[in-house]
C-alpha cells in the first residue's frame, strides 16, 4: 500500500488538511480492489496471550529492534531502488518546487540505510536526515561506505516520544518518507509520529508512504500464527506488524 501526502497550511493544533492521491503515478502502490483476507476480531486471539509478552513487546521495541540488527547486520533487507521508479519525480531537482541546493528528505526509520543509500545514488542533490530508535541501526548508517556527513545526518530518535526539531530545523524538509514504518510502532502512537514530523515538514512539504494494508498476505499469514497483540496488530519474530487500513490512511 503506499500513499503520498501533500501538506498543507493549518493551525499547530491540527493534524493537517491533506490531501492523498492514490493507485498511479508515484504513488504507485494502491489499495486492492477487495481485500485478500477479512480479518476477524482480535478478541478471541488476544485471550491465549500473556500480558506479560504483550506490554512488553509494546514498550521494549529499541530494544528488540537492536537485537535484530545486532542479529541481521544489514544484509536482511535489500536496498529500495523501486523508489527512484515509483517517487522519483518527487525526488528530482527539475520539478517546479525544487530549490537550487536540493531537496532535503527527513528519513523517519532508517534502519540500515536501505532507502537511505539507493536515494542518494539516484539523486546527487539530496541531503538526507535518517533517524532511527535503534543505536544498532545508526551505527550501520555510520559504517556504510557511502556515508558522508555532508550528505546524511544520522542520528538516533524515538519519533513517538523525542523532539525532531532539537536535530533538525522547523519547516526545513521537503520530504518525509514513512517505509514500513508505522506497522513497526503501537497504533495510538501513530498520531505523535506524525504532529512530529509535521513540525519540521515545509508548507506544501510531502509525505511518501509504503506499508501493508488491512486484508493484504501479510495479515493472512499471520492470522494462522496466533500472533495477535491487539486489532490488525501483530507480533512478527522480534518486532510489530501493525495494518493499515482505509480509515488509518485517511486520518494521515
Amino acid at each position: 500500500m503506499g500513499y503520498v501526502i501533500r501538506q498543507t497550511p493549518c493551525s499547530p493544533t491540527e493534524l493537517g488538511g491533506s490531501s492523498a492521491s492514490r493507485g498511479g503515478g508515484a504513488a504507485g502502490f494502491p489499495f486492492p480492489a477487495k481485500p485478500l483476507f477479512h480479518p476477524p476480531s482480535s478478541g478471541p486471539f488476544l485471550c491465549f496471550l500473556r500480558p506479560p509478552i504483550r506490554s512488553g513487546r509494546r514498550n521494549n521495541g529499541s530494544k528488540y529492534w537492536d537485537k535484530f540488527y545486532k542479529r541481521h547486520n544489514n544484509k536482511f533487507f535489500k536496498d529500495r531502488h523501486y523508489l527512484e521508479k515509483d517517487w522519483g519525480s518527487y525526488f528530482s531537482q527539475e520539478s517546479d518546487d525544487a530549490s537550487s541546493s536540493g531537496k532535503v528528505v527527513l528519513e523517519v526509520g532508517c534502519g540500515a540505510g536501505n532507502t537511505v543509500y539507493p536515494l542518494l545514488a539516484g539523486f546527487p542533490g539530496l541531503f538526507v536526515h535518517a533517524c532511527d530508535f535503534s543505536p544498532e541501526a545508526i551505527s550501520l548508517v555510520k559504517s556504510h561506505k557511502d556515508f558522508n556527513t555532508d550528505r546524511i545526518n544520522a542520528f538516533v530518535c524515538d519519533v513517538t516520544k523525542d523532539d525532531l526539531t532539537d536535530k533538525i530545523l522547523p519547516s526545513s524538509v521537503d520530504i518525509l518518507t514513512l517505509v514500513f514504518v508505522l506497522s513497526a510502532v503501537s497504533p495510538e502512537k501513530m498520531h505523535f509520529i506524525l504532529r512530529n514530523a509535521k513540525k519540521v515538514l515545509k508548507p506544501m512539504g510531502c509525505v511518501l508512504l509504503r506499508d501493508y494494508a488491512v486484508g493484504d498476505f501479510a495479515q493472512a499469514k499471520l492470522e494462522s500464527k496466533n500472533q495477535a497483540i491487539g486489532e490488525n496488530f501483530y507480533v512478527r519474530g522480534d518486532v510489530f506488524l501493525f495494518l493499515l487500513s482505509r480509515h488509518d490512511a485517511k486520518l494521515i
